[in-house]
């Protein structure tokens, strides 16, 4: 009765949640905050400024920085953690086969106590358990450096003496191709309208399928190198047991094999198995942590921009940008892009910069935000810093979130910010208004449009200091005159009106020339500047150019009193408030958020792995595995019969039949591992050369409204993760898999033969196994 009440108030209740939440757990996992241990830390402790000095002092000679080294700092003290149980777990290992003989010397003894025997039977399980739960302590979890740190510990096992160097040049080639095959996608998919347009698909197709198919040469290399250890490490536990045996057999006769040194001696060669089977895995992983970590820190060692090459607290002068002696380049290797760069720019003037194509006018407004090496010279921005490119950059939200930027909504800065960047009639055009989700770079946008929605951020950021970088370029002529009355002329937002022109040759200011009210003045400076440098008609037309824009743009070039942005961005000018009660039409969502599979692997994944690999080829491997498995169990009944005639007899006969009988059985084996895996390497990359051409000719054919409303990172995520998961990651859980499958079919079906009794057991425990799959191991998976 008490145990009926226990099992419908305590265990139903939580069998009944645990399922119920298997999935949430899944999803919580993704999302929800991580455990202290997994929370962002210093690894060092702040030093003072003092402190600093006195240790660059101390420094002689700089080291040349490691990021292993960081790593191990880091992280070091987690994996002597995870050392410390796996070299608890190997101690364990040991103890099994020596409970192994105990309970073959029971079995030989009639008068043993029957308490005994079942002692020896629940310590067997206990250790077994044991070493699960220690194990369980010592595997990470780390991405790409997660079979490393897994597997790192077997290093004291086993040597790493196999041709690592051969393994690793293949691997370095192999990231190569792979590298020139992402680069060329990454390229295709910023460019698919233009090869759709052209019909460019198959050519380009071409392209990719012969960098994969020279990354496919170099993996297959690998998978048959990868065949062939696996052959030699499985071999090598057996070949030492048949040695083993096979010598003292025959070097006395009085030398008796019985069970109790046969199958305590296979056990402990046994031991051999696993980490003999993760040396190739091993080398693996270390060979991919190493290029891996070389590429990481390589990285990490690249030069800075120095974020105090401009000085943005100057208070020294009144000038809002003063640059003095300015020598900049893109690279330090590299000549200078432009030199010798004096420029002052008073508080709350307009500075236009001219020149041909070329001339560095990009390249100074970079200098100024900092993004170039300075070589010599001062820069100093007085106050904060908007900028708008020449080519606009758009995020992927709404247009209102493009141009408040982070910043708090303010109806009415924000309506005057739409007004005077001539966006409020296309609020109109668009179906969700100012609340239309904008694709990855502004997809759904006109170049003006975009060029118009980075100003409006600009504007909306009131700083102190704009850099404008040709923003009429992608307008139409009168929505740019809308823009300068309204944004950047002399009623504008910005400023008043153009204060002074610089003019640009070759990487240098060549000229700086203010504007007066005298309309023939832009004349005669561009005739004066001609003669200085008679040798450049370009720049004059461009000066020339320039001046009749400003001149037709604005009108006039009356000075009116300077205003703040604060003030001038609004000042005087009335603008309809929205209606409450237009509601705007539900808009879909342009750029739906991915879809990840959760919970169980569905049946259908695997069928068409297997259609990848072939129906037949999947059963020929299959058939191999089997056979593998029945040579493995037909040499440990061969042992079992050789060990019987020792008990029978006590004399050894026939040891020439039973060695040579027992060593054909171990040799078929090795030659079914070999084949076997030759064949499943074979069937790997056939359905690796499938799953991605079957995705590269999707995407090649494929509507460009897909491309329109699908972020570029996530489809490249595909052409990199997931197909390095098919080539290399897939092929080992294969491989593990089926041996582990067919070893622990052939294990039920001898114990079942040996013992019938256990087929009453191998139902309860099978549906145990996959409760625990299915409902306990969900989040793991996820």
């Amino acid at each position: 009765m008490h145990s009926n009440r226990l099992l419908q108030w305590i265990v139903i209740p939580r069998l009944v949640r645990l399922v119920a939440s298997a999935e949430d757990q899944c999803t919580q996992a993704l999302y929800s905050k991580p455990p202290p241990a997994g929370e962002s830390n210093h690894v060092g402790e702040g030093s003072s400024p003092e402190e600093v000095e006195v240790l660059l002092s101390k420094q002689k000679t700089p080291k040349k920085p490691s990021f292993l080294r960081s790593l191990i700092r880091a992280f070091g003290p987690y994996f002597l953690i995870g050392s410390a149980f796996k070299l608890l777990q190997d101690l364990i290992t040991f103890v099994n086969p020596q409970l192994l003989r105990l309970l073959i010397s029971f079995t030989k003894q009639k008068d043993a106590p029957t308490w005994w025997g079942y002692a020896l039977a629940f310590l067997m399980f206990f250790t077994a358990f044991l070493q699960t739960l220690i194990l369980h302590q010592h595997f990470q979890y780390c991405f790409r450096f997660m079979d490393l740190t897994t597997f790192l510990n077997m290093l004291w096992s086993a040597p790493l003496q196999i041709i690592l160097a051969l393994y690793f040049l293949w691997l370095v080639e192999q990231m190569q191709y792979k590298d020139a095959r992402i680069k060329l996608m990454n390229e295709i998919l910023n460019g698919i309208k233009v090869l759709k347009l052209y019909a460019w698909e198959n050519s380009f197709k071409d392209k990719v399928l012969e960098i994969r198919q020279k990354e496919l040469n170099v993996l297959r290399k690998t998978a048959y190198l990868g065949a062939l250890s696996t052959m030699a490490w499985t071999s090598a536990p057996f070949l030492v047991a048949l040695m083993t045996f096979a010598v003292y057999v025959t070097v006395d006769k009085n030398n008796i094999l019985d069970a109790e040194k046969a199958f305590v001696s296979l056990s402990l060669f046994n031991i051999l198995r696993f980490p003999l089977n993760m040396l190739p895995q091993v080398i693996s992983s270390v060979v991919q942590a190493s290029v891996s970590l070389k590429r990481i820190q390589d990285f990490l060692s690249h030069e800075e921009l120095d974020p105090e090459s401009v000085d943005k607290k100057n208070t020294a002068t009144n000038s809002s940008v003063t640059l003095v002696n300015g020598k900049f380049t893109w690279a330090k290797q590299d000549p200078p892009a432009l030199h010798n760069i004096n420029l002052m720019v008073p508080q709350g003037s307009l500075l236009a910069v001219v020149g041909h194509v070329g001339c560095g006018k990009s390249s100074l407004v970079s200098a100024l935000l900092g993004e170039m090496e300075k070589l010599e010279g001062d820069i100093s921005i007085r106050g904060s810093v908007a900028f708008v490119p020449q080519q606009a950059w758009i995020q992927n939200a709404t247009l209102r979130d493009n141009i408040l930027f982070g910043k708090a909504y303010n109806e009415q800065k924000y309506r005057c910010c739409l007004e005077a960047c001539a966006l409020t009639p296309d609020l109109e055009v668009l179906p969700g208004g100012d609340l239309t989700e904008i694709g990855e770079k502004g997809i759904n946008l006109s170049g003006g449009q975009r060029q118009r929605v980075s100003l409006a951020r600009a504007l909306y950021n009131e700083a102190d200091v704009y850099l404008l970088d040709d923003p009429l370029s992608a307008v139409d002529a009168h929505v740019a005159k809308h823009i300068f009355d309204h944004a950047i002329g002399p009623e504008g937002a910005l400023q008043g009106k153009v204060d002074n022109i610089v003019v640009m040759v070759e990487g240098r200011v060549s000229e700086m020339v203010a504007l007066i009210d005298d309309e023939d003045f832009p004349d005669d400076a561009l005739s004066n500047h001609t003669d200085m440098v008679d040798s450049e008609p370009v720049v004059n037309e461009a000066k020339r150019k320039f001046i009749r824009q400003i001149s037709v743009i604005s009108g006039d070039l009356e000075n009116p009193r300077s205003r703040s942005v604060r003030r001038r961005l609004c000042s005087e000018r009335k603008h309809a408030e929205p209606d409450p009660e237009k509601k705007l039409p539900k808009v879909e969502k342009l750029i739906q958020a991915e879809t990840t599979e959760t919970g169980r692997v569905k049946v259908k994944v695997f069928w068409e792995y297997a259609k990848a690999v072939g129906p037949l080829l999947t059963l020929f491997i299959c058939f191999l595995y089997g056979c593998q498995s029945a040579a493995a169990i037909g040499a440990n009944v061969w042992l079992s019969e050789w060990t019987n005639d020792a008990a029978q007899n006590m004399t050894q006969e026939n040891v020439s039949m039973r060695v040579g009988v027992y060593a054909a059985l171990g040799i078929a084996q090795g030659i079914l591992v070999m084949v076997s895996s030759f064949t499943l390497a074979m069937g790997n990359i056939g359905a690796a050369r499938k799953l991605h051409y079957a995705l590269l000719d999707n995407k090649f054919h494929t509507p460009q409204s897909f491309f329109d409303t699908t972020p570029i990172g996530r489809i490249i995520n595909r052409f990199s993760k997931d197909i390095y998961v098919i080539d290399e990651a897939l092929p080992s859980t294969v491989l593990m898999f089926l041996g582990t499958f067919f070893s622990s079919l052939s294990t039920m079906i001898v114990i079942v033969a040996s013992t019938p009794i256990f087929a009453v057991v191998i139902a309860p425990l099978a549906f145990i196994y996959v409760f625990v799959q299915v409902y306990c191991c969900w989040p793991t998976v996820c």
